[in-house]
């Protein structure tokens, strides 16, 4: 090949290659298109978006492939209550699932399960579904933003389960029959914005080896038969400008915040009120941090003798300009306790 036909064989590549584009992904409608949503999605290549209309879908859907599935109006994916079925299971890495109403996940099964990493459901309400609301199982980088995820009534709202790095963001979890919010052995993920209101037991559960998680800016209220916040086990999690209030029955001494067993655990700028018993309460509680919290107006059952913020078997702690107000038994209460760092405290 002569010198001077090189370039021009170069720039006819490079117009080659730039007229070549991958496969633009499609738009499936249902039930215009297909008259299921797993038709739908047994149909669909990667990357495609899945439009679901307004009606009833009395199917148990698996989304096994990267896909975005989004309503249009309001339709509802009703799993009918079958024994450990979910109605949604996503398990493919990063689904988009928004707008879609899901109910009827049977018993042994949840609404939504999640069992692939970078998944993102949004604005969905997830109710009636016999157990768990929406189940995250071993994953990471999924986003669960701006649910309402209520009335499951042998369940828990929102259930992590050995899943780490995840971010659970402004969310409603209402009269769920055990938790709103439950961790097991799930560590390092944002908790941010959610509002638990009439939980079963706890309004959050935090559990087994649950370390480095931010819990912030939550409103925890109304927990029927347990505790605001039960965190047990778990070290190194931080509890910042939470609101705790009107939680615990009251026939037993739960309350606000019980903490068992933990260490480097930082409670800070949280407000802690009208709590039957204990403001907060910890039992063996190691090189821990209170700081900033308003403690107030959590009464005194009768026969027992909690107090705003109590401590029993703990040390290293440090307990700072905290402000204790209006509590039934003591204000601040340390039994068994030794080596606590205590200033600047207004306890009235």
């Amino acid at each position: 090949m002569k010198a001077s036909q090189k370039p021009v064989l170069i720039v006819i590549m490079i117009l080659f290659l730039c007229t070549v584009s991958p496969a633009s992904a499609d738009t499936i409608s249902v039930p215009a298109n297909y008259p299921t949503i797993q038709q739908a999605i047994d149909n669909a290549n990667v990357s495609d978006t899945i439009e679901v209309s307004s009606g009833t879908y009395n199917e148990n859907i698996v989304v096994n492939k990267r896909l975005t599935l989004s309503g249009t109006g309001t339709p509802v994916i009703d799993g009918q209550l079958k024994f450990d079925i979910n109605t949604v299971t996503l398990a493919a890495n990063g689904i988009n699932f928004t707008g879609i109403t899901v109910t009827g996940g049977g018993s042994s099964a949840a609404g939504i399960e999640i069992t692939a990493n970078d998944v993102e459901v949004r604005d969905c309400y997830v109710h009636d579904n016999e157990e768990n609301g929406i189940e995250l199982s071993s994953v990471t980088g999924t986003v669960i933003q701006d649910n309402n995820i209520s009335n499951n009534p042998d369940g828990t709202g929102i259930f992590l389960n050995t899943a780490n790095e995840n971010f659970i963001l402004n969310n409603t979890l209402k009269n769920n029959n055990d938790y709103g919010l439950q961790l097991h052995a799930s560590s390092s993920n944002i908790i941010e914005k959610n509002n638990v209101q009439t939980s079963g037991l706890n309004g959050m559960h935090i559990e087994e080896a649950s370390n480095l998680n931010v819990f912030s800016e939550n409103t925890i209220e109304g927990s029927v038969d347990g505790a605001g916040i039960w965190l047990t086990y778990s070290d190194s999690n931080v509890f910042q400008e939470n609101v705790v209030k009107n939680n615990g029955p009251s026939y037993n001494e739960y309350g606000g915040i019980i903490v068992i067993t933990v260490t480097n655990t930082t409670f800070e700028n949280n407000n802690v009120s009208r709590n039957n018993a204990y403001g907060i309460g910890c039992w063996d509680c190691e090189n821990s941090k209170f700081l900033n919290n308003t403690i107030s107006n959590n009464p005194t059952l009768p026969g027992f003798k909690e107090s705003g913020l109590y401590l029993d078997s703990s040390g290293g702690n440090t307990i700072t300009n905290n402000t204790i107000s209006d509590n039934g038994y003591r204000g601040l209460f340390l039994k068994n306790s030794r080596y606590n760092d205590l200033s600047e405290n207004n306890i009235l």
